[in-house]
């Protein structure tokens, strides 16, 4: 997971064209110089509640009739200014969005073509989703949900929008994941049936299935869970880890029975385990596995050179430790010089 959260998308002087919509204030388009975008609850006293049609897309479809531009400050005073003093941020130009707390409505293509968008914050009240939403957003593979994991929200919606792999952490209140839950990535295309000119619909990967796991818009564990069995059989090694150290990490409604599926499916792929939480530095992660699937000192051994390979040096002097504690260490023997970097 992109381990970088909300918090970390700071307040910036910005310009704001916008519109009043049904509800709230509509943002058309944001200028300013940050590539990671916060903005605001509230323009000229509304609440901002809706992201207008192509707002980050580099295709501007703006009309000026009834619109207003806001400069903020990095105080927060609203500024009413006549043309913007900043560029346009939008496109190749947004890594990361924060959008308030009461925006419910996305408009078509708010999003299109943000190629380098990695990560997109968002409240539990989004209800209406427009077409072409996310289309080739290829880099956005992290969804912050600032909503406890039981929470009614509108993470399906988005989920039907975003075919590739995406991790969802839910961070209520802005603090740290309550849950982590890992969809993959699907495919699916349409074949013509000749003569008749007919189309049949076929869909490949279980990253389908497992978006279509909500009930009421809640997220439903268990049904998530019950797709485990097929992920075995039709999804990378990386991609099972992926679920198993999420779902074992972040236990939400796990029962029993899917718990040992998780920790055998970990068990079996030692080599991809570490390969992943080593990839992200993942210290925390580390640590859990190691108490709970309690591998062999020989495992730990192998990890161990896994993370100096890896120039991982926390990783590494966390494991040598570990296989010092339990005894001794494995045959090969390995200079503390190897940890140093």
């Amino acid at each position: 997971m992109n381990r970088a959260t909300s918090q970390q998308i700071h307040n910036s002087p910005m310009d704001i064209l916008w519109e009043k919509g049904r509800e709230g204030a509509r943002i058309l388009r944001v200028y300013g110089n940050e590539l990671a975008v916060r903005l605001p609850d509230r323009l000229s006293g509304f609440p901002v509640t809706e992201i207008g049609a192509y707002c980050f897309s580099a295709s501007e479809h703006l009309t000026q009739e009834g619109c207003r531009l806001t400069h903020l400050t990095e105080d927060g005073r609203e500024e009413a200014i006549e043309s913007p003093s900043f560029p346009s941020i939008s496109g190749n130009y947004v890594e990361s969005v924060y959008l308030p707390e009461e925006v419910t409505v996305l408009h078509n293509a708010a999003f299109y073509n943000c190629r380098k968008m990695t990560l997109l914050s968002l409240g539990k009240q989004i209800h209406a989703i427009g077409s072409d939403e996310f289309l080739n957003c290829v880099s956005l593979k992290t969804i912050i949900l600032r909503a406890g994991p039981r929470s009614e929200n509108g993470l399906s919606l988005l989920l039907e929008r975003l075919i590739s792999d995406v991790e969802v952490a839910f961070c209520p209140e802005d603090g740290p994941p309550e849950c982590v839950i890992f969809f993959p990535e699907y495919y699916e295309w349409l074949s013509e049936i000749t003569p008749a000119h007919v189309f049949s619909r076929s869909i490949e990967g279980e990253g389908f299935r497992m978006r279509h796991t909500f009930q009421n818009h809640v997220l439903d564990f268990s049904r998530y869970d019950q797709c485990f069995p097929d992920v075995l059989t039709g999804e990378s090694g990386k991609n099972i880890c992926r679920i198993a150290m999420n779902r074992l990490r972040w236990p939400v409604g796990l029962q029993s029975q899917s718990q040992i599926l998780y920790e055998e499916a970990l068990k079996a792929r030692p080599d991809q385990l570490i390969q992943l939480l080593t990839d992200h530095r993942d210290l925390a992660g580390l640590e859990f596995f190691c108490r709970s699937l309690s591998f062999s000192k020989g495992a730990l051994s192998s990890w161990m050179e896994s993370c100096i390979r890896s120039r991982w040096g926390e990783g590494a002097a966390y494991l040598a430790d570990q296989i010092r504690s339990s005894g001794s260490f494995a045959k090969k023997a390995f200079s503390f010089d190897d940890l140093a970097f």
